[in-house]
């Protein structure tokens, strides 16, 4: 009954999805299921996510019914009864719905899960996720949830990858006083299938939302752990952002957006214990990003109006930016290598502003970071007068911009 009522709720609330009073109904729900009488820990929340979870796996669609039989002896009726049991299905064989104007009858199929012949079935627990108050709720109830958002994250449609990743942000931003030590086992499978969805998934739109899911799982852990993860995490991102690099733009989009730059920006942010783990990204790291920076900024898709060309340079500017800071104790080594990509991201003459501006800057703190072998190949190009006056002019703006006191503190290793 309370299912029901919910489901009236959530109907009469997406209904009126354009009125004014969408806000009140859903403060209306949240104020009925989980009011200041009701226990947030209590039995009525935990029948309600119970009824969700049937409901999700379609355990509402079968039933028990006993069969009692008499047994004959010698051809004769004896009084002694045995009882069997069998399961029983509410729903009929077949299904109508509608295709090109038409209702067709159609066998159902007997291998597909309840809640992917029945997409509602997902739409109800995120619903339901989504009411949950801002405030502690007990390890009962989300025992019950962590099942069907397991279920989510390992299927094989990536749409329902991308809504059971949603459900996990919803959880995790809902819950953060709540004791995950006692949830450690939960969250070691939620990072292995994480980690599975991470190299399946290629829809741009799910990766990112795998991605933020992920960072916002990694806040659980110790800083010892934290850095471990995020290592084996950042080194997964770069070997799928190597694979496919200009051959699918939307997806090194989504790489870089949803797992590169999060984490380099962690490393780079944490101070010397994340330099010293981020040592091992430098070689990887560069495979990945130079081919995208020296890319040509005008490009065939660009032609056709896609804008993926530029916004990829762009963030692999940035991602490498953050690079160079968290690794910058191997970044010498690859001095001359680093300075050529540079350089030849400036002379191709960017037309987007931003790669412009960022190619120029990440320049300068590369020169200064990679120190005498950065100097040495800088100087050989404005020395040796070969080069094209475009790459030249490059090297001379690099050099000057390197000089300015804004890139001071990169000498002193802040």
């Amino acid at each position: 009954a309370a299912l029901s009522f919910w489901y009236s709720c959530a109907r009469g609330d997406k209904e009126s999805a354009n009125d004014t009073r969408n806000a009140t109904i859903t403060n209306l729900q949240r104020q009925i299921l989980f009011g200041s009488d009701v226990d947030a820990s209590g039995s009525w929340l935990l029948c309600l996510v119970r009824a969700c979870r049937a409901h999700f796996f379609g355990r509402d669609l079968f039933t028990i019914r006993g069969k009692s039989s008499f047994s004959t002896r010698n051809g004769l009726s004896q009084n002694e009864t045995s009882f069997s049991y069998e399961v029983v299905p509410l729903s009929p064989p077949t299904q109508t719905r509608l295709y090109l104007g038409r209702t067709i009858t159609e066998t159902r199929k007997p291998h597909e899960k309840p809640y992917q012949e029945v997409p509602s079935r997902v739409c109800v627990l995120g619903n339901l996720i989504a009411l949950f108050p801002e405030r502690r709720i007990s390890g009962h109830v989300l025992h019950e949830i962590w099942p069907m958002v397991y279920e989510l994250l390992s299927a094989h449609r990536e749409v329902l990858v991308a809504f059971g990743a949603c459900c996990l942000c919803r959880l995790l931003d809902a819950w953060d006083e709540i004791d995950f030590e006692s949830q450690e086992p939960a969250l070691n499978n939620l990072k292995m299938l994480l980690d599975s969805a991470i190299k399946t998934v290629r829809e741009s739109p799910v990766v990112v939302m795998v991605g933020i899911a992920q960072q916002r799982l990694f806040q659980y852990n110790g800083i010892s752990s934290d850095q471990v993860l995020r290592l084996k995490a950042t080194q997964q991102w770069f070997m799928i952002l190597n694979q496919n690099q200009t051959l699918r733009m939307p997806l090194s989009w989504s790489c870089l957006v949803g797992g590169v730059l999060p984490n380099l920006y962690w490393f780079a942010k944490s101070g010397k214990d994340g330099r010293n783990s981020a040592v091992d990204l430098g070689r990887l790291g560069l495979m990945a990003l130079l081919p995208l920076i020296q890319m040509e900024s005008m490009s065939q898709d660009e032609m056709f109006g896609s804008p993926f060309t530029s916004e990829v340079q762009w963030l692999a500017l940035v991602a490498f930016s953050n690079l160079l800071l968290a690794a910058q104790d191997v970044m010498p080594r690859h001095g001359g290598k680093i300075l050529s990509a540079l350089l030849i991201c400036l002379a191709n003459g960017p037309v987007d502003g931003r790669v412009k501006v960022w190619s120029k800057h990440v320049s300068a703190s590369a020169l200064v970071i990679c120190g005498d072998r950065g100097q040495q190949f800088v100087d050989g190009i404005l020395e040796n007068k070969e080069y094209q006056d475009i790459l030249v002019n490059a090297a001379e703006d690099v050099k000057t911009w390197a000089a300015q006191p804004t890139f001071e503190h990169l000498l002193l290793g802040k």
